[in-house]
């Protein structure tokens, strides 16, 4: 079994440590301000567009509803 040195291996850990605690606290910024939000019309006028979409491919078979939150794409379909 091969020797460990308790000290090299502590400094190990300690530097992994830290960089980890870095990477995780990288994650919580927030998004920087050059973003904008959607017009909140738009946001609506869109979101009725994907539901008339998804009713329109249940409607021609495009789609298939198998559950609660399970859809089927019938890729094939060229009607």
């Amino acid at each position: 079994m091969r020797r460990i040195s308790y000290l090299e291996y502590k400094q190990k850990r300690k530097s992994a440590r830290l960089d980890f605690l870095k990477l995780r606290d990288s994650l919580d910024k927030e998004p920087s301000q050059g973003l904008r939000e959607r017009n909140p019309d738009k946001r609506l006028l869109l979101f009725k567009l994907a539901e008339q979409k998804r009713e329109r491919f249940l409607e021609e078979g495009v789609l298939e509803k198998l559950g609660q939150r399970k859809y089927r794409i019938d890729f094939k379909r060229n009607d």
